[in-house]
């Protein structure tokens, strides 16, 4: 399903999605039309935008920080 978790920040839009893996599907507004600028990662079924960062959770991946 694509669409799955939606944030938006400013022009900017970020979209989980179970299709392709899971990729997070990155968009900006450039005052007309929303492009997509780039897809990311496998794991985008939850996801945020805050300032210049994203962020993603999934039910599926463990990753530990150093």
């Amino acid at each position: 399903m694509f669409g799955l978790s939606v944030d938006l920040d400013g022009n900017r839009a970020l979209i989980g999605s179970s299709k392709d893996g899971g990729k997070m599907h990155h968009y900006e507004w450039d005052g007309n039309n929303w492009n997509e600028i780039g897809r990311f990662g496998s794991t985008g079924f939850a996801v945020a935008l805050e300032g210049n960062r994203a962020f993603v959770g999934s039910t599926h991946s463990v990753a530990s920080g150093t």
